[in-house]
């Protein structure tokens, strides 16, 4: 910094003495940093390394005192107690101690070489995801330090869930209630690093690894349990590999039916990109994500998405066996309550393969076969059951044909109220699209669907998308009969017990009918108008014309006119005040004065 100069400050300089030094030892040399005595004193993850003769914030014993050899000047980072890497206390009192990118850790170290016997040489992970940091240690390094990812990123991952999840249960992987041969992956680095070492918390045994690894490093790996039956998943825990520096650092989750078709849990703020759930940043610590919503599926995969040194893990899954619906009835289809006329199909491939054989679990009774048939295998062909009344059908459970190697790989479902115009139940995450529902695998095994949101027919049709053979079933309706109106009352909007606040709704209605009046004070109203329902704020579906359902329905304040004038060459109506109430189904109605005669009702659906 010139102190004094002549006109302007103006130099020409060079700087003399002698270099380079280098901060950090080769990892070949000094792999585990015990003898490295440079000034860095950051950790990884870029914490300052408190003072080894300071005990605030941290408390410990790692003093020069008790360690005279080990190098304890300043705040450097050090490795005292022989452990795996150089290590140092940190200021934060939110993170007791942290490796440093000494020895193996330093990027400058890093191998190049593959293994030859076993996958332990570090080769650094290149990616564009940052994965967040939150391993906290809580234990002293001699234990377990944390080993965090060394990867760059623009997209965040999602944040795991601070302790284990505690509203569901591990599924099995560690207590080994789910068998080795529902444990498979894309690779595996060799037989002693197969899928079923993927256990949460399993550890080295023999020449038996702690952990799955993949031979392969690349974004086409997966490991995949099969749950053997349906559950509701609603979250993961993931450990790195047991005996080497190698972790899962962030991944995606998808799940299926059939183990053909899956679909990937989505980032609750962008249903269009997949959730990058953030992973592993040492090789023990357990790592809890919890998915944004519940999977409902039998078959889940992890697929890593970065990773330190080589993909490996150890995992558990989280959730409940679904089985049938709790929340709704079987219609009928299998106790027979639901008749056979009721039945039909777009085709059948003869008498004895008929609708009436597509009831669940129904067997090969002499000439009469074991499940529907169609004549014919595309994609017109249908089975549709008629319930004789209004019904809010939930979900859909499938069987294949008893007899024969059959079944309907995957469907759509379809509802009327009148047999002729049909709405097919839409995608979650894309309304503008079908919801291809997953079916069978095997030619017995019941698979329940539960639908996105419920549907309000009479009819119900399965529109078969993929099959096995020949396009094959047996199924039943999940739901309950809508049936009348009884025992409503007001919900409060009227009487202010509905809060302002509370005019966003917050749950699933059934919504049949509308009340409007006018403004109290004057002699303005609305004389006809439309109606939107939407999931999510954005999207919107008006009702539809009845008789017409490209168009939307307009419909009018159709109760007693009470007054009528002409103000400025336009005539104004006001209609008669009718109330709202509903039933303890949360089903919506109005009544109307005597002299009203109801509009014809509408019915719709809205979801919020």
């Amino acid at each position: 910094m010139p102190v004094s100069w002549l006109g302007h400050i103006s130099l020409r300089m060079e700087i003399y003495g002698e270099g380079p030094l280098t901060d950090t030892p080769a990892c070949q040399e000094d792999p585990t940093g015990v003898n490295y005595r440079g000034n860095l004193s950051q950790t990884i993850n870029n914490h300052t390394c408190q003072e080894w003769t300071s005990q605030d914030p941290q408390q410990h014993d790692r003093t020069p005192a008790n360690y005279p050899n080990a190098g304890l000047d300043d705040n450097y980072c050090r490795n005292p107690d022989d452990y795996e890497t150089a290590w140092c206390y940190t200021t934060d009192p939110g993170k007791r101690w942290e490796v440093c990118a000494v020895g193996f850790l330093d990027p400058r170290c890093q191998a190049t070489t593959e293994p030859t016997t076993s996958p332990t040489t570090p080769t650094p992970v290149q990616s564009e995801t940052v994965t967040s940091q939150t391993t906290v240690a809580t234990t002293e390094p001699t234990t377990n330090p944390t080993t965090p990812t060394h990867v760059q990123s623009e997209t965040q991952t999602s944040q795991p869930t601070v302790g284990p999840i505690q509203d569901a249960s591990p599924l099995g992987l560690e207590s080994r209630a789910i068998p080795d041969s529902s444990l498979t992956a894309s690779s595996e680095y060799d037989a002693n690093h197969g899928p079923r070492r993927g256990r949460l918390n399993i550890a080295k045994t023999g020449a038996l690894f702690g952990g799955w690894t993949a031979k392969t490093k690349d974004l086409n790996q997966w490991i995949q349990v099969d749950l053997l039956d349906t559950y509701s998943i609603v979250g993961v825990a993931t450990q790195g590999r047991k005996d080497q520096f190698q972790w899962v650092s962030s991944f995606k989750i998808a799940c299926s039916m059939n183990s053909i078709t899956f679909d990937t849990v989505k980032d609750p703020n962008n249903t269009d990109n997949d959730n990058i759930f953030a992973g592993n940043s040492d090789k023990n610590t357990v790592v809890y994500n919890r998915f944004p919503v519940p999977m409902v599926c039998r078959y889940v995969r992890l697929l890593p998405y970065t990773w330190q040194q080589r993909i490996s893990l150890r995992m558990e899954l989280f959730g409940r066996r679904l089985g049938p619906f709790q929340d709704a009835s079987p219609l009928g289809l299998e106790s027979g309550a639901i008749p056979d006329s009721s039945l039909t199909a777009s085709s059948e491939y003869n008498a004895n393969h008929g609708t009436r054989r597509g009831r669940l679990n129904i067997a090969k009774v002499g000439a009469l076969f074991g499940g529907w048939t169609s004549k014919t295998n595309d994609l017109n062909q249908w089975f549709q059951v008629d319930l004789l009344d209004t019904y809010i059908i939930v979900g859909v459970a499938t069987q294949g044909r008893k007899d024969q190697f059959q079944w309907v790989s995957s469907f759509k479902i379809a509802c009327s109220m009148n047999s002729i115009t049909f709405d097919t139940v839409k995608g979650p995450n894309n309304t503008d699209n079908d919801n291809i529902f997953a079916g069978n695998s095997d030619k017995n095994t019941v698979v329940y669907n539960r639908f996105p949101v419920p549907m309000l027919c009479r009819y119900v049709r399965l529109l078969p998308y993929t099959w096995q053979q020949r396009i094959s079933l047996r199924m039943e309706l999940l739901g309950r009969r809508l049936g009348p109106i009884k025992d409503a009352s007001p919900l409060g909007l009227e009487s202010g017990e509905i809060p302002d606040s509370s005019l966003s709704a917050s749950t699933t209605y059934i919504i049949v009918r509308v009340a409007t009046q006018g403004r109290e004070d004057y002699s303005q109203w609305v004389t006809s108008f439309k109606i939107a329902c939407s999931i999510n704020s954005i999207t919107f579906d008006t009702v539809k014309d009845p008789t017409n359902t490209d168009n939307d329905n307009s419909t009018a304040g159709e109760t007693t006119v009470y007054l009528e004038t002409t103000r400025g060459g336009q005539v104004t109506t006001r209609t008669a005040s009718t109330t709202l109430k509903t039933s303890s189904e949360g089903t919506v109605a109005v009544t109307a004065p005597t002299k009203t005669t109801p509009p014809k009702l509408q019915v719709f659906e809205v979801l919020h």
